[in-house]
Formats: structure tokens, C-alpha cells, sequence
């Protein structure tokens, strides 16, 4: 499993396996995890610690993203 990242407007992207996720998410300043599914499919399945901001209403939330992040 990967995940990725895609900046679609600047033509650039990243993308991680979920081995590599755990590892930098054991650091101290590690990432934050934001899962947009929907609601339901976060709910039956996500990454532990990860903050669910489904894709459309992500905008709206995004003052809700941590200061940190």
C-alpha cells in the first residue's frame, strides 16, 4: 500500500508506503495524517491518529488543521 500526494496545479507529488508512514510518524515532529474519504469509509477503517476531513468539506475546516500541522 502507498500513499500519495499529488499537487496537481505545480505538477509535483510524493508518495510513501505505509512502513515508511509509521516510521516518521514515531518522530517527535512526525506527520499529520488527514484521511478525506468520506465520513463512512473513515469510520470502517483508518489510520490510527489520523484526523478525518472528508474532501468536501475540507476547505471549510481547514482552520481545524493543528497549528503544528
Amino acid at each position: 500500500m502507498k500513499f500519495i500526494d499529488k499537487n496537481e496545479s505545480k505538477g509535483t507529488g510524493h508518495s510513501i508506503t505505509a512502513t515508511e508512514c509509521l516510521e516518521e510518524r514515531k518522530k517527535p515532529t512526525g506527520p499529520i495524517v488527514l484521511d478525506i474519504r468520506s465520513k463512512d469509509d473513515y469510520q470502517k477503517e483508518h489510520l490510527v491518529g489520523a484526523y478525518s476531513f472528508p474532501v468536501d468539506v475540507l476547505k471549510e475546516g481547514f482552520q481545524q488543521i493543528p497549528t503544528y500541522a
